[in-house]
């Protein structure tokens, strides 16, 4: 990683970030990170942070160990003049920054982010700064960029043929369902094939392609025959003709609440959220009783950093399905995100209670378990994942820095 740059890292959550930062400090720069995150809750997350200066932003006026996101301009900016003042190198993060402006305004953390380039310019040092680009304005990302050296997106933008993985940038290719990294669950697909779709028309059997190939030429009266032509298109990774296929099968019949999930995929798949998010509206308001429909709604309300109505549609989705064990998962996912720990730990169960041989709810549960220093805990998922997957390599790796924390080999 090339070092004395300012780094603007466009993602939803800030794994990839702390990444960097972790390399970094690997490296021996002097490194310090501004984040809400309690300073132990980050150490047993991230082991090295306890080489680097955590300077701690609280919601409470003199909270003990902490500084009030209010005093960004002159407490919180005076530790990182001084350190970069001190430190020839520095290395400083500057996280949450989303909180910053509700605790100020977005002029305010764009020129408090123009004096933190500036004292890191002067050590010669590098900055880091996760930006969560769907909660701030246009403007402000705008003018953000002018102050970063390197834009790096980590949003889900893929190249043809390829998904990213929305909460750790893993690439993986089209038609994937869950990420084995992370254990995110990419939105579901509604395949039709010789049964009566949302809107109440029959459809023909259409074989779905895989791989590479093309889709099969088919009939193009019937509107499902586009419903299940887009969806091959989707599942081959091209997002931008699937999403012509489910417009033309939308102008046919405008009450196709599958049609309007699945162009809502697509969407949602080339990282236009918004609009994602209003395809699915529609599908559920034709077709109010889809699980599907919900939980895809609360994959986007994620995405938006919106954990409130991401768990009302995940709820909403349980109460129509109580037995997707995916959704429970995802459920889980955001409970955590929202610092709801026994909540998202109660989902995770529950996820498994139904679905026990699926890897991807035990990695998630382990994550956070080990998250919350619960070691041994964390190590038992692993080492299930390993029993259903022994060539798991995340598992293999998150036992092997557990084991290593633990003082085992």
């Amino acid at each position: 990683m090339e070092t004395e740059l300012n780094y603007m890292v466009l993602e939803v959550r800030a794994d990839h970030s702390y990444d960097m930062l972790m390399e970094l400090i690997d490296m021996g720069l002097p490194s310090l990170c501004v984040t809400t995150t309690y300073p132990e809750k980050l150490e047993r997350m991230y082991p090295p942070m306890e080489n680097a200066v955590t300077v701690w932003i609280c919601s409470e006026e003199n909270e003990e160990g902490g500084l009030h996101g209010g005093s960004m301009n002159d407490k919180i900016l005076e530790k990182i003049r001084e350190f970069t003042a001190e430190n020839e190198g520095a290395v400083v993060m500057i996280d949450d920054i989303e909180y910053l402006i509700l605790e100020n305004s977005e002029d305010e953390v764009k020129d408090f982010i123009r004096q933190v380039s500036r004292a890191v310019a002067t050590a010669d040092g590098t900055l880091v700064v996760p930006v969560n680009p769907h909660a701030v304005s246009k403007g402000f990302m705008k003018e953000m960029g002018r102050i970063f050296d390197i834009i790096d997106d980590r949003t889900g933008e893929r190249e043809e043929g390829t998904v990213t993985c929305p909460e750790c940038g893993t690439e993986w290719p089209a038609g994937i369902t869950v990420c084995t990294l992370c254990g995110y669950r990419f939105p579901v697909l509604k395949e039709v094939a010789g049964e009566e779709s949302a809107a109440g028309s029959k459809s023909e059997e259409v074989q779905i392609a895989k791989g590479g190939g093309e889709p099969q030429k088919i009939r193009v009266e019937n509107p499902n025959n586009w419903l299940s032509r887009g969806v091959s298109y989707e599942l081959e990774g091209d997002s931008y003709k699937a999403i012509e296929c489910f417009d033309k099968a939308i102008a046919e019949n405008p009450r196709d609440a599958w049609a309007y999930l699945n162009k809502g995929v697509s969407l949602q798949r080339l990282n236009r959220l918004e609009d994602a998010l209003k395809a699915y509206d529609r599908a559920i308001e034709l077709n109010p009783d889809d699980p599907d429909a919900w939980n895809n709604r609360g994959t986007v309300m994620r995405a938006l950093g919106d954990l409130e109505m991401a768990i009302e549609a995940y709820e909403r989705a349980l109460n129509i399905n109580p037995e997707d064990a995916g959704i429970w998962s995802n459920l889980g996912i955001t409970r955590r995100a929202k610092g709801d720990i026994s909540g998202a730990l109660e989902a995770y169960d529950r996820a498994i209670e139904l679905s026990p041989g699926d890897a991807s709810i035990w990695l998630n549960k382990g994550a956070l378990l080990q998250a919350e220093g619960r070691l041994r805990d964390a190590l038992k998922c692993y080492e299930k994942i390993l029993e259903l997957e022994p060539d798991n390599e995340s598992a293999k790796k998150k036992r092997k820095n557990i084991l290593i924390r633990l003082g085992r080999s």
